[in-house]
């Protein structure tokens, strides 16, 4: 007699492509955990900027100042953390880190260039981060790019 599988039954294949895709949620959870922790530095330098140097934070000329802070403080955060440790505080939590294409160290070429285009991935509609999806090795674009790749630890 003949077991035909249920309807709950997934395909071999396709359950590797969903475990495959998986470290795309985590990588996710990891950038929010940092994107909380660049909110805050950047706070802090809105903070001193009112308290300190009486600037008015609603006058549009203040506007580009505040988002070259924040996009300072992105550059910066992911740049230092990914030299000194290869993971950024959120991937250290989410259990990540970012190595090069043959598993090693990233050298400090690829972190500048990987941190730097990651607001290359960000600008269209994101579209750079879900390149991920389609990519064999769930790699967004500026992983792809900088020739790096984000994997469990």
């Amino acid at each position: 007699m003949a077991v035909t599988p249920g309807p709950a039954a997934v395909e071999p294949e396709r359950l590797s492509w969903i475990a495959g895709k998986s470290i795309l949620l985590t990588r996710t959870l990891s950038g929010l955990i940092d994107m909380l922790a660049v909110a805050g530095c950047s706070a802090l330098f809105l903070g001193v900027s009112v308290g300190f140097g009486k600037i008015d934070v609603l006058s549009p000329t203040f506007r580009p100042a505040l988002w070259g802070a924040v996009l300072f403080f992105q550059a910066f955060y992911s740049t230092y953390f990914l030299l000194l440790a290869g993971r950024t505080p959120g991937m250290m939590l989410t259990g990540l880190k970012v190595v090069n294409e043959q598993n090693g160290k990233a050298r400090a070429r690829e972190v500048i260039l990987r941190s730097l285009l990651f607001f290359v991935s960000c600008a269209p509609l994101m579209l750079g981060l879900l390149w991920g999806i389609w990519d064999r090795r769930s790699r967004c674009m500026h992983d792809a790019l900088s020739h790096t790749r984000v994997v469990r630890c």
